[in-house]
C-alpha cells in the first residue's frame, strides 16, 4: 500500500495519464503486480499452472455471482442515468478496460496468490485450515480498502470494507477449489469493469449512486452484494477437499536405524 502510494504520486507528478486516463494507476498496480509475483516465486508459491486454463472454467462458473453483481450494478448505473448522454470515445474506454484488469491482476496476485497461499501453508490443507485461511485472508483484503479513506467518507469506506472481506471469502473459495488464479482475476476485473465503464461513457453527467441521496439503493445493493458473496463463499468452501494429513511412517535402514517419513 505504502509503495503503492508513493509509484502514484510519482506517476501523478510527471503528469504519465496525459491523454489517456488511469495510466497512472494501471503503471502502478502492474508494477505491484510484478514485485508480488517476484516473492511468490521467492516463497515456492508460483507455479505457470495458476494462469493455465486448467479448472478456468469452473472458477468462472463457481464465481459467476461476482459477474450477476457487476450487472445489478450496471443496470443501477444505466437507471439513474438514463437522461444523461453517453459519449462513447476510445481513449478512455481503452483507459477504463486496462485499468479494471490492471486492479484484477494486482489484487488477486497478491491477495490469492501471495497472502492466502501462504497462509494456506500456516494454517494446512485440513477443513479448519481452509476456514481460517478464508477467513483471515479476506479480513486483510477487506482491511486493506480503508487506504480509500483518503479520499471518500468514512461510512462508505467502511461499508467496502465489509464487502471487500465477503468479495474475499467468494473469490478465494474459488480460487481454493480450482487453484486457477486467471479465473479470478477476470471475475474481479470484469466486475471493476462495470464501473469504470460506465463513469467513462458518461463523461462528466455520471450519477452515482450513495448512502446520502439513494438510502434505499446503497442499502439493498450492498446488502444484496455482502450476503451473496457470504453464502455462495462459504457453500463453494464447503466443496473444497483437503488434503490428507501428514503421515509419519517409521522406516528401519539396512542399519537397523529408524528413518520418519512424512507422506
Amino acid at each position: 500500500m505504502i509503495i503503492g502510494i508513493v509509484l502514484n504520486t510519482i506517476f501523478s507528478a510527471i503528469n504519465l495519464s496525459q491523454g489517456l486516463p488511469y495510466v497512472t494507476e494501471s503503471v502502478t498496480e502492474i508494477i505491484l503486480a510484478i514485485m508480488s509475483l517476484f516473492i511468490m516465486k521467492q516463497l515456492g508459491l508460483f507455479s505457470k499452472d495458476l494462469f493455465g486454463k486448467h479448472n478456468l472454467s469452473l472458477g468462472l462458473k463457481l464465481g459467476s455471482f461476482v459477474i450477476l453483481t457487476g450487472v445489478v450494478q450496471l443496470i443501477i448505473f444505466l437507471t439513474l442515468n438514463v437522461n444523461n448522454p453517453m459519449t462513447f470515445t476510445l481513449a478512455p474506454i481503452i483507459g477504463a478496460i486496462v485499468y479494471s484488469f490492471a486492479v484484477g491482476v494486482y489484487e488477486e496476485i497478491f491477495m490469492r496468490g501471495l497472502i492466502l497461499q501462504n497462509l494456506m501453508t500456516v494454517f494446512g490443507h485440513s477443513k479448519r485450515g481452509v476456514y481460517k485461511t478464508l477467513i483471515l485472508a479476506s479480513l486483510f483484503f477487506g482491511l486493506a480498502h480503508l487506504i480509500n479513506l483518503t479520499h471518500a467518507p468514512l461510512l462508505n469506506t467502511l461499508i467496502q470494507v465489509v464487502y471487500a472481506m465477503t468479495a474475499g471469502i467468494i473469490l478465494g473459495a474459488v480460487f481454493l477449489r480450482t487453484n486457477n488464479l486467471l479465473s479470478v482475476i477476470l471475475l474481479h476485473g470484469v466486475f471493476d469493469l462495470f464501473t469504470y465503464l460506465t463513469n467513462t461513457v458518461y463523461a462528466g453527467h455520471f450519477v452515482s449512486y450513495n448512502l446520502v441521496q439513494y438510502p434505499g439503493i446503497y442499502i439493498g445493493y450492498n446488502l444484496f452484494l455482502i450476503i451473496g458473496n457470504l453464502v455462495i463463499g462459504l457453500l463453494i468452501a464447503r466443496k473444497i477437499k483437503p488434503l490428507k494429513e501428514d503421515i509419519s511412517l517409521d522406516v528401519k535402514s539396512s542399519e537397523n536405524q529408524v528413518i520418519d517419513l512424512k507422506v
